[in-house]
């Protein structure tokens, strides 16, 4: 019984993985169909071809510096830009790479991406920080708390924007609805 219970898993486990992977992937294990008995294989077969622990950092990095630069106070794309940041982040924690979280090569690549107005408040949050140097984990937990500013500002702009419109159109006049 505990064989028929472990092969279940094991077909399940097949059938999610196959279901999981596209493009080359897939095809490094599509020949292993369904059948539990090779999950560990189909595992292996993938873990030799992308489980790299340099080329798992590498194409973190690579999203992080492809992903689109944030746009000062939208949400967003701020929450966006801070995703595929904290997952890179995240993934060289795991993995052991703190020469890359201390890199200020990397820390620089990443900031160029801010909007101006962001770099700033960076320079700004540097200062606080002296005389400890920044790392990429600074950058994700200060980049947390300026979408979480970003999501708190598009909550009250919509009535800033009407009361301003309001005031440059003058007495007397109505805003469009």
């Amino acid at each position: 019984q505990d064989n028929v219970l472990a092969s279940l898993e094991e077909t399940e486990k097949i059938a999610h993985l196959q279901g999981a992977v596209t493009g080359p992937a897939q095809k490094t294990i599509s020949g292993m169909f369904y059948d539990g008995r090779v999950y560990q294989a189909a595992w292996k077969a993938l873990e030799d071809r992308y489980g790299r622990q340099e080329d798992i950092v590498h194409s973190n990095m690579i999203a992080v510096l492809q992903c689109p630069s944030p746009t000062y106070l939208d949400s967003d794309s701020m929450d966006q830009f801070h995703a595929v940041l904290h997952s890179a982040v995240s993934v060289l924690q795991n993995l052991g790479y703190g020469d890359d979280l201390r890199s200020s090569e990397n820390l620089r690549n990443v900031v160029k991406k801010l909007p101006s107005e962001l770099k700033k408040e960076w320079g700004q949050y540097l200062i606080d920080l002296e005389p400890i140097r920044p790392t990429l984990m600074d950058l994700d937990e200060w980049l947390r708390r300026q979408v979480r500013v970003a999501i708190n500002y598009a909550k009250v702009a919509p009535e800033e924007d009407k009361l301003g419109m309001t005031k440059k159109l003058g007495p007397g006049t109505t805003t469009l609805r």
